[in-house]
């Protein structure tokens, strides 16, 4: 929940300038789709709140691998997977001005790449 604060500046004049600072906590509520294969190239979207406070988002991992950032807006991140050496379940992490870490129990799951045996049909028309 947002909270704000009264905030004053004194110049050198001694007049006062007064606002209001509004304190957000940034929180992630689901990812989309939970899983993808290890080659990368999945394209997520992670849903919350407040993802846009201060600069925004500036990286987000995905079981320790980074996912590219498409775009970002208050209340979604959406970011195409790299490629992960191992298969496994761990949280989305997203990193807002480099600083502020949003860490919650939304996991991601890299999981085999998909293994082709046959296509079918053989042939087909030429467009």
């Amino acid at each position: 929940m947002p909270q704000t604060v009264p905030i004053s500046v004194t110049m050198r004049s001694g007049s006062v300038a007064t606002a209001q600072y509004t304190y957000v906590r940034p929180s992630i509520s689901s990812v989309f789709p939970k899983s993808g294969p290890m080659a990368g190239g999945t394209y997520v979207t992670i849903e919350g709140m407040s993802l846009n406070v201060g600069n925004g988002v500036k990286r987000v991992l995905l079981n320790g691998a980074m996912c590219v950032i498409l775009q970002s807006s208050l209340t979604q991140v959406n970011c195409t997977s790299y490629a992960q050496n191992v298969t496994g379940v761990d949280m989305v992490t997203v990193y807002i001005d480099n600083e502020v870490t949003i860490n919650n129990a939304v996991t991601f799951e890299y999981t085999n790449n998909p293994n082709y045996t046959s296509v079918s049909p053989l042939r087909t028309i030429a467009a």
